[in-house]
Formats: C-alpha cells, structure tokens, sequence
C-alpha cells in the first residue's frame, strides 16, 4: 500500500520508449519539455557512475503528444530503439547524462578525465535548429 498522500496510478502505464538488446537500466532520467506544438523527451542512455568507463549519452525524440508516440529525427519510434543523441564524450568528458530541463538550459552530470573521473555538474543552452530539434550549445561559462 502506498505511503498515505503518495502518487497512485489511476490507470495502466504507457511505455514511450525502449531499448532492445541492452541490458537493465540502459534508459533513465527522462524529462519533458514543451515548445512550439512539440513535447520533447529526453533521456540518458546506456551507462551512469563508472567515471571516465562511463557510456551515457543523452538523445531526444518528440512528439506531438505528451504520451507519444516520440520519434527520433530519423523516424524511428523511442519505444523500438530510437533516439536522436545531442551530448556524448567530448574530448576528456564522459558519461554526461542525469539530465534536467529548465527555462532554455540542460543541466547534467559528466566525468571529467582530467581530474582522474571525478564527477562534475555541466550546464549547457538549448538552441534550436531550423527543422525544429533542440541543439546543445557550449558549455556555460564557469562550468
């Protein structure tokens, strides 16, 4: 029984996005963003916490409903493996994902290979391209 006050589900679950053939825990922390007659979903893909090891990468689909279904700029479906990747390694940084979405900037974490795979806090602007998906611009300064 849920805690007294807690979230209850009233009906079944919507599954809007999937990963076949990769182990558990491959997608986490997703987050919707609203724009211009689109809900974008966000989402970290494969794997967190083993410092310069790490394999996440965050990737997009959208949709023009908040329940899907959300597709990736090439078409393909979330739910069947799809994903548009816009943040992955970048020279020393890895695994940037744990992602956030707040008033036009990408909050998230990473490993930083110059500081033997400590973690840091990344802060990105997102722009937007002509056909409408969300770019990620370079970091903020200071962090």
């Amino acid at each position: 029984m849920p805690a007294p006050g807690a979230y209850r589900p009233t009906r079944d679950t919507t599954s809007i996005c999937l990963r076949f053939f990769v182990p558990p825990n491959a997608i986490e922390a997703p987050a919707l963003m609203y724009g211009d007659g689109w809900y974008y979903l966000f989402v970290s893909l494969d794997f967190c916490c083993r410092g310069t090891g790490s394999t996440y990468k965050i990737a997009v689909g959208r949709s023009r409903y908040p329940t899907g279904p959300y597709f990736d700029k090439l078409g393909t479906p979330l739910e069947h493996g799809g994903g548009t990747v816009i943040l992955s390694e970048q020279g020393t940084t890895f695994g940037p994902g744990g992602q956030s979405i707040y008033a036009g900037f990408l909050a998230y974490h990473c490993y930083d290979g110059t500081a033997n795979g400590d973690f840091r806090l990344g802060i990105r602007k997102v722009a937007w391209s002509e056909d409408g998906w969300p770019i990620i611009a370079n970091p903020v300064p200071g962090r």
